[in-house]
């Protein structure tokens, strides 16, 4: 049975849209191995360099450590507290008033040199009230690669994080 012109345009026109479709995804395919290979190119010159990334476990390298708090407000008071792999508090400063932001500091880790596992935490208070803050570590890209198509970097001391994790590059 002939069909009429009405089901004739309609399958041509679903002809079409499916075709179209298929052309999108190629094209989309395309960038995205195109992004890919872009990020390995960027992330290949990172080697040597300095990056900090979200965490607290200390990296020592020449005696010294590097972090920095990011303070949702100001705080009166910020306490730094230098733990053990066991958890014990083994060296404290103190940073002072601080403003809002990202505020660095470093620790002369000359007496613990050898010590594995170090981490820190900080106290942030303005007046009696806890002020929110998040912590973040310093250390030096070896490597780069990537895994299941995710970009990795691999840290001196710190191991292998996810590129989308580094928050700045020195």
């Amino acid at each position: 049975n002939p069909m009429d012109n009405a089901q004739v345009t309609s399958q041509m026109a679903q002809i079409s849209t499916v075709s179209s479709v298929e052309k999108v995804n190629q094209s989309i395919s395309g960038l995205a191995g195109q992004l890919a290979s872009m990020q390995a190119l960027q992330a290949s010159s990172l080697v040597g360099r300095d990056v900090m990334v979200q965490g607290n476990r200390l990296a020592i390298h020449d005696a010294k450590a590097a972090g920095a708090i990011d303070l949702d407000l100001p705080a009166d008071k910020v306490v730094v507290d230098i733990l053990s792999a066991g958890g014990q508090v083994i060296e404290s400063f103190d940073l002072g008033a601080r403003g809002a932001g990202r505020q660095p500091f470093a620790w002369d880790a000359q007496r613990h040199t050898d010590a594995e596992g170090l981490t820190y935490r900080v106290t942030a208070t303005k007046g009696k009230a806890v002020v929110t803050h998040r912590t973040m570590v310093q250390d030096q890209v070896v490597s780069v690669g990537s895994d299941n198509g995710a970009m990795l970097v691999q840290l001196r001391s710190l191991g292998n994080v996810g590129y989308d994790n580094l928050k700045t590059i020195f």
